[in-house]
């Protein structure tokens, strides 16, 4: 069942410390979240699925960082999320799987950290960075990523 619920765009703003689900839905059998890490920068998640690891799952993007950046998180759960879907309806058995994830807080993104003193000789100006939309992280990021692990599980099939 393909499933795709947009809640609200990403508003990047000052760190306000509370993670905000965005999105979330199903492509392929896998759930997916798309959050806002308290304004500052979003990030992704996609259903890990048993037997998946690390080196087996990055084996698969032929020595590119995909998506966005590479894999930053997983495969874990969403703890952290517990509290950040008020009438979303996300049942705690999804939230209770484990989930890959990635972020867009990178040196090419617009991040609120970059007007950090401590970093802003390390980055460039926080307006030049891209804003990426929920809508953009869905089509161009969780999808592909999605398909790919899809299509390679059923190859090894």
């Amino acid at each position: 069942m393909e499933k795709y619920i947009k809640l609200q765009e990403m508003r990047y703003e000052k760190a306000k410390g509370k993670y905000s689900v965005l999105s979330f839905g199903e492509h392929k059998g896998r759930h997916f979240f798309i959050v806002s890490v308290g304004g500052e920068w979003p990030t992704a998640y996609v259903e890990a699925k048993p037997g998946e690891d690390r080196d087996s799952v990055e084996g698969l993007f032929d020595g590119k960082t995909f998506p966005h950046g590479g894999l930053t998180y997983g495969p874990e759960d969403l703890l952290h999320l517990k509290d950040a879907h008020p009438g979303a309806d996300i049942g705690e058995n999804i939230l209770a799987l484990k989930y890959w994830g990635w972020d867009y807080g990178h040196l090419c993104d617009y991040c609120t950290w970059k007007g950090d003193p401590e970093y802003s000789a390390l980055m460039q100006p926080e307006d030049l960075g891209a804003k990426h939309t929920v809508d953009e992280i869905y089509e161009e990021d969780v999808v592909p990523f999605i398909d790919l692990l899809e299509e390679k599980s059923t190859d090894r099939i």
